[in-house]
């Protein structure tokens, strides 16, 4: 799928799906967390993050049950700033889903 350029689309469509499976009482009861797996080109979308916040907060599941994890397939580009979150990323959504616009995804497929 990344390869193909897809990688945007489908981890929109795995943070709807799970979001929608899941909610805060069953993660509590079971003690579980949602992780999910960012390709780094969508990890650094400047929306990506808050996107998977506004997700979070309409399904009233708890920062802390959610895991962001960083597809191995994908590898971080050289920065003298990566040692520092991107832009974002401690940032709280206050929109909801049907305000708040999915990632903007560049799509390469053809």
């Amino acid at each position: 799928m990344e390869a193909a350029g897809l990688g945007c689309q489908l981890t929109e469509a795995v943070l709807l799906r799970a979001f929608d499976d899941w909610d805060a009482e069953r993660l509590e009861t079971l003690d579980l967390a949602l992780a999910f797996n960012f390709p780094v080109d969508v990890l650094l979308l400047s929306d990506a993050l808050t996107y998977l916040d506004t997700l979070r907060i309409e399904a009233g599941i708890a920062a802390g049950r959610v895991v962001i994890e960083l597809t191995e397939s994908s590898p971080l580009p050289a920065s003298r700033n990566s040692a520092r979150p991107p832009a974002g990323c401690v940032r709280s959504a206050t929109a909801s889903r049907s305000t708040m616009s999915a990632p903007t995804c560049a799509t390469t497929a053809t």
